[in-house]
């Protein structure tokens, strides 16, 4: 905390134990990403799949935080984006100009760890063999115990991170899960911050203002917690066909190069009709975030793992 009006509310605010849903502080904030990872080559696949988790969503949500990302290929000639939250009317589209930037009131679904699956198909749209990615999470305003906002606009304490890799025909299958099973390596993924930032409760009369823990603004983080498992692979599969709308095949699936098509013999609103494979008529950047509400069937949660 970069200063505190006094003692007591130092003391008001370490004694601090719940918050929103449950949220107890302090608390840490930890964004990891699970795919892709560093410098690999996977295979040119639709939908490709994009996996974070973040830990500490629970205590950070009710409090104006957001999270974006963004996918570029080689020359920076196309580029697919996605964001955290996306309360916008159609939902999952993260392009939608109606989409809101910052969370508000309880984590949906309460899922702590939140893991964060999208699938894209930037590979459709672009002939490059390298691909990079950054994205960012910061909250909109940080406080002081006593109400009082501090850093504003480029001086926000944020978690910024990147990675790049390699496209290839011959790469081998695809796995969300390691060969060696190994945890996140945030190491290899930083720019120019930590993976981490300390959460000590929230300002006091102003309960969206977060209050970080200037003390321990950087703590260890703890990638393991979110180590790949059998379980996360099984939910992107699911998300991965949700976002092709495609039945009948399995994912990947070399017969699917883009988002099906849905016959069906009532309106646009009726779930009920059947897609086949193959792409549809205009091939689209599309994220499908599995924790929506809407997805709730594909949401990870707690302890799952």
């Amino acid at each position: 905390m970069r200063q505190l009006a006094s003692i007591s509310l130092l003391a008001n605010l370490c004694a601090l134990e719940v918050a929103h849903g449950g949220a107890s502080f302090p608390a840490t904030l930890e964004v990891d990403l699970i795919f892709p990872r560093m410098n690999e080559t996977y295979p040119r696949v639709y939908p490709f799949p994009v996996v974070f988790a973040i830990q500490g969503a629970l205590a950070a949500w009710p409090h104006e935080f957001s999270f974006s990302w963004d996918v570029f290929d080689s020359d920076r000639t196309s580029h697919v984006s996605g964001m955290l939250p996306d309360f916008s009317k159609d939902g999952n589209d993260s392009s939608s100009s109606t989409a809101e930037p910052w969370t508000k009131g309880d984590l949906p679904e309460g899922n702590d760890p939140l893991y964060v699956i999208a699938g894209i198909d930037l590979f459709a749209l672009s002939s490059s063999a390298n691909f990079s990615m950054t994205w960012s999470a910061l909250f909109r305003r940080n406080c002081t115990a006593d109400g009082v906002e501090t850093a504003t606009g480029g001086t926000k304490p944020d978690i910024i991170g990147s990675v790049q890799w390699t496209i290839s025909d011959d790469a081998p299958e695809l796995s969300i899960v390691p060969v060696d099973k190994s945890c996140p390596r945030p190491e290899d993924t930083m720019t120019r911050t930590d993976n981490t930032l300390g959460l000590a409760g929230a300002a006091e009369g102003d309960p969206t203002c977060i209050v970080l823990d200037d003390a321990n603004l950087r703590p260890k983080p703890d990638p393991c917690a979110v180590r790949a498992s059998p379980e996360l692979a099984s939910r992107v599969t699911q998300s991965m066909l949700a976002t092709s709308r495609c039945t009948g095949v399995s994912w990947p699936d070399d017969k699917v190069v883009g988002r099906c098509e849905i016959n069906s013999s009532d309106d646009d609103d009726d779930d009920s009709g059947s897609s086949r494979p193959g792409p549809a008529a205009t091939a689209v950047a599309i994220g499908v975030f599995s924790f929506l509400v809407g997805f709730a069937s594909l949401a990870v949660s707690s302890g799952a793992f």
